[in-house]
């Protein structure tokens, strides 16, 4: 038998009260009073030692009680040859490897090498581990199966081995999803075992890791956490990364060429401030930038010098892993607009068709084709095969049924409502009711929603004035019995009634304008709002071809039709439905034409402060003290120490101590209440 706790055992020694207890001569409880002594003196009874004792049953029950409580409190458990041979089957580990984007830097992956091989060679026979890993997934390089099946003096050669076959990569660092998945493989592993339950983390530990999913994780007491740090050659780093394309109306090299914003970052530790940041094979695209340390200055790239360069490049750093960004060429995306109206003469000023066409001039991202064809001609063919249908007049009934059957494929219709027209029929069937309205002067915008994803861009302060667009005429639109659900108002005139409503009918989309925008109702085509937000509205309705055109390191790359190839910054060909592996330019061919795409390293991965043991312990986990190495008796004593504790558990002796002790102490205030004398006066045969 062993004890889990055996200083409780001097409990014992307060076997000494009751016995002392039980000598103590007590005057006696009950008083006669007889008439003869009435003439004597009262005096106090001398009282004296007993030198025996007496109810040795009581005695014995109350020793016996206290005996038991000493035992309750040692926690007493069985070894059991069957339990001393569970307990005996060694430590079960999670050798965890970090290989995400940070540990690109000089001398990390060596460091983890050599830290996993002192580890692998401290492993006895009868240990248990497990080699995985992580950056943004986890990699078993070596499970639990594999290490058992393994000859016991080849176990650390061969798991040495499986991390000398991985390498480094440039994805992010998934820390929570790999300590999660760390503590599974151990808890399956460790079903009706005993022993030591670790993970060894080796990692930069840097703060950019993401670790959310571990606050809503029980993590388990039995298995700790053992840091070993990898400690980079450089604490200083400086980073760039990408933030978003500038767009500014007013620059005539916005159209032309591809400026950027870009975020360059100092760390805390820096000795150094002045850097450079240029593009690719031209040293005279290059701007000076001075980042002190700890600061963060976010800079306007200069411009791409010619189509062969691929990536903006921050210099003067020490660490230059997380110093370049890669820029996918613009690509202008298709897009077959078609024009549908009683007057498609290009020339003619009158008729909206003529400011529509000079609005969608090519740009960089988008390559407007547009058609025409009179109300009357329009046929099924023209309408189904275009991208966006534009409206200016009103349809019959049949195709009126094309406009739906385009929408329910997915479709964008643009429909300006002119004077004496009545809205589509596919508009009005969802509860649209549209009457001339009056104006006296004329009427102006207001309540423009500047939360919806088309007056988005408008939102900045020097934006978002429309009050210099004036409408003399426009229609009134009824929109009482149309479905809340299905509809959005982006703009009111100033007297309430709606300008621009967005239907969503089936899978497509309708922008309502309650004017069409020539000179003759309204100034709209005039102002310099008028090219944005039709650009605007056909961005919002997925016509946004630089929208996905840049990654990170670890995302789904598009998935491209069957006769397109796709090819790695590194020249190989990419697998359909691949995630992107390499920082770079990936390509994108069908036949003749070639698009890009291009990748870069998650921005987290340049967060290198190094977190503390108390991050990790606010979140739960239980970490070993010290930097987890011991001496081989260290390792025995606490090896001995969680056996004896999970065997304590699986017997749980105390539970019976409880019983025994409650019954006994029930059973002596029953005796001490007279139920041995009641017993023996039963058995007392009577007398006459």
């Amino acid at each position: 038998m062993g004890f889990l706790f055996p200083l409780y055992l001097l409990g014992a020694l307060a076997l000494a009260v009751p016995v002392l207890l039980h000598l103590r001569r007590r005057p006696p409880k009950d008083r006669v009073i007889f008439s003869s002594l009435m003439f004597l003196d009262p005096q106090t009874p001398q009282r004296k030692q007993r030198n025996q004792l007496e109810n040795l049953i009581l005695l014995a029950l109350r020793c016996l009680a206290l005996l038991l409580l000493a035992l309750l409190f040692s926690r007493p458990f069985f070894r059991d040859p069957d339990a001393l041979a569970v307990a005996n089957q060694g430590s079960t580990s999670v050798l965890l490897v970090d290989r995400s984007a940070s540990m690109q830097r000089e001398g990390m992956w060596d460091q983890v090498r050599e830290i996993a091989g002192e580890v692998l060679d401290r492993s006895r026979p009868e240990d248990r581990i497990a080699v995985i890993a992580f950056d943004g997934a986890s990699e078993t390089l070596l499970s639990f199966e594999d290490w058992t099946n393994l000859p016991v003096g080849g176990r650390p050669v061969a798991a040495k081995a499986r991390l000398e076959g991985t390498s480094v990569t440039w994805q992010r660092t998934s820390l929570d999803q790999a300590l999660i998945e760390a503590v599974g493989q151990i808890e399956d592993e460790t079903k009706g075992r005993l022993g030591t339950k670790q993970i060894v983390l080796i990692s930069d530990l840097q703060e950019g890791a993401t670790r959310s999913a571990l606050d809503s994780f029980a993590w388990p007491e039995e298995i700790e956490v053992q840091l070993r740090p990898v400690v980079p050659a450089q604490t200083e780093n400086a980073a760039a990364h990408l933030v978003a394309k500038l767009q500014t109306e007013d620059d005539e090299e916005a159209s032309d060429s591809h400026l950027l914003r870009v975020r360059v970052t100092n760390s805390e530790s820096s000795t150094r401030e002045s850097f450079t940041l240029g593009w690719e094979g031209d040293p005279a695209s290059t701007i000076d930038l001075l980042v002190p340390p700890g600061a963060t200055r976010v800079v306007i790239a200069p411009p791409r010098p010619n189509p062969e360069s691929r990536f903006v490049e921050l210099k003067g750093d020490s660490d230059s892993f997380d110093n370049r960004i890669y820029v996918a060429l613009p690509e202008a995306r298709p897009v077959d607009v078609l024009f549908v109206g009683p007057n498609v003469d290009p020339s003619d000023t009158r008729s909206p068709l003529f400011y529509l066409q000079r609005a969608l001039s090519p740009t960089e991202t988008l390559a407007p084709q547009l058609r025409t064809s009179t109300d009357n001609d329009l046929s099924r063919d023209q309408c189904l095969t275009a991208d966006v249908v534009v409206l200016s007049g009103r349809l019959s009934a049949e195709q009126s049924e094309w406009v739906n059957e385009f929408l329910r494929n997915g479709g964008v219709v643009f429909s300006a409502l002119s004077k004496g027209e009545k809205a589509q029929r596919f508009v009005e069937a969802v509860g649209v009711k549209v009457r001339e309205a009056e104006v006296s002067d004329y009427a102006m915008l207001e309540g423009l929603d500047f939360e919806h994803p088309v007056l988005r861009p408008f939102a900045a302060p020097g934006l978002r004035d429309f009050s210099k667009i004036h409408y003399w005429k426009h229609r009134s639109l009824d929109l009482t019995d149309v479905n809340p659900d299905q509809i959005s108002i982006l703009a009111n005139y100033d007297s309430g009634d709606p300008a621009v409503v967005e239907f969503k009918l089936d899978r497509g989309r309708v922008f309502l304008f309650a004017s069409d925008w020539t000179p003759e109702e309204s100034q709209l085509a005039l102002s310099s709002k008028f090219v944005p937000l039709i650009y605007s509205m056909l961005s919002v309705s997925g016509f946004d071809s630089d929208a996905r055109r840049q990654f990170y390191v670890g995302d789904q790359l598009p998935n491209f039709e069957e006769e397109t190839n796709l090819f790695r910054p590194d020249g190989s060909l990419a697998a359909r439905n691949e995630s992107a592996e390499l920082p770079g330019i990936y390509l994108a061919k069908t036949g003749a034409q070639t698009s890009s795409i291009a990748a870069n390293i998650p921005f987290e991965e340049s967060r290198l402060e190094v977190l503390l043991p108390e991050d990790f312990v606010t979140q739960g986990i239980t970490l070993m003290g010290g930097n987890g190495e011991r001496s081989a008796s260290g390792e025995n004593s606490d090896r001995v120490r969680l056996e004896t504790i999970e065997l304590e558990a699986q017997q749980k002796v105390w539970k019976w101590l409880i019983l025994l002790a409650v019954a006994i102490l029930l059973g002596e205030t029953w005796l001490a209440n007279g139920g041995l004398e009641r017993i023996l006066a039963a058995r007392k045969p009577a007398t006459t």
